[in-house]
């Protein structure tokens, strides 16, 4: 199955995208079949699931795209593309999770206005990804945020956000 499904591209997304619909087994096994194949093939997910009318598969696909774990331009900037036009709180918090996972650092200031997000789903998203990626630009966002953040979780990872930066900051002047 591996062999014919490495001749067609297209195949290979339309192939992950009915299992996701019909199977149970989780987006992780057939994220790690589509990244074998690499981030060509993986862009296959577009549009047929990352579009989809079902949030679940689109949250399955925005999952898979940050499977990868390396920074991909074409991935990133897909995933960068599903982040700012999907409606779900879910989808959007997993595209910010993706992103960190990509280590799309360069990109920080897509992740930027989604520490404002209504949803703290998103807002700890963003929030964890600057605690992977400090950013000078992004520490007094962080610290006012942390004087209106009700969210004890999200206050929390604010506080390790802000710690992780000024150690980053004490170790860069050395």
């Amino acid at each position: 199955a591996y062999q014919s499904l490495e001749k067609e591209k297209d195949r290979v997304a339309e192939w992950i995208y009915s299992n996701l619909q019909t199977n149970e087994r989780t987006p992780m096994a057939y994220g790690n079949l589509l990244w074998r194949f690499g981030p060509d093939y993986v862009k296959g997910l577009e549009p047929s699931v990352l579009k989809s009318s079902q949030e679940n598969t689109r949250l399955n696909g925005v999952y898979i795209l940050g499977m990868g774990n390396k920074y991909h331009k074409s991935i990133v900037d897909l995933t960068i593309n599903v982040l700012r036009r999907d409606p779900s709180a879910k989808v959007k918090a997993e595209a910010i999770h993706s992103l960190n996972a990509l280590r799309a650092a360069d990109d920080f200031t897509v992740i930027i206005p989604y520490l404002d997000s209504k949803d703290a789903m998103v807002r700890k998203a963003a929030v964890q990804f600057f605690w992977s990626y400090p950013q000078e630009e992004v520490i007094k966002a962080l610290r006012q945020m942390l004087e209106t953040e009700e969210n004890t979780t999200i206050r929390e990872w604010i506080e390790k956000a802000i710690s992780k930066y000024e150690r980053y900051k004490d170790f860069q002047s050395d």
